[in-house]
């Protein structure tokens, strides 16, 4: 999964995936927390994508991440997000020039 942003946006499992309602629950009951903030990150990057309920979805369960025990949860998706965010504007970089 650490290789999600090389999958294809017209990707028909992705699109199953990020159309589903239950996947949010399904992502916040993960015993395998890095699996479940890669998950996260795939949603917060296709966000716009998402239908409403996902997206109300994906708000509340990051938000439950971040107090107690699910914290170290949030801080690895803050650092997978923000790694993604280094990789978009050094390809932008390369446009520029």
């Amino acid at each position: 999964m650490e290789y999600f942003t090389s999958v294809p946006d017209d990707s028909q499992p992705l699109r199953r995936c990020i159309d589903n309602p239950e996947l949010i629950d399904a992502i916040a009951n993960m015993e395998n927390s890095a699996a479940m903030v890669l998950w996260l990150a795939i949603l917060w990057l296709k966000y716009k994508e998402l239908i409403p309920q996902v997206q109300e979805q994906l708000q509340m369960v990051t938000k439950e991440a971040a107090p107690g025990r699910r914290r170290m949860d949030l801080d690895m998706h803050l650092l997978v997000m923000d790694s993604e965010l280094r990789k978009a504007k050094d390809v932008l970089t390369q446009y520029n020039t």
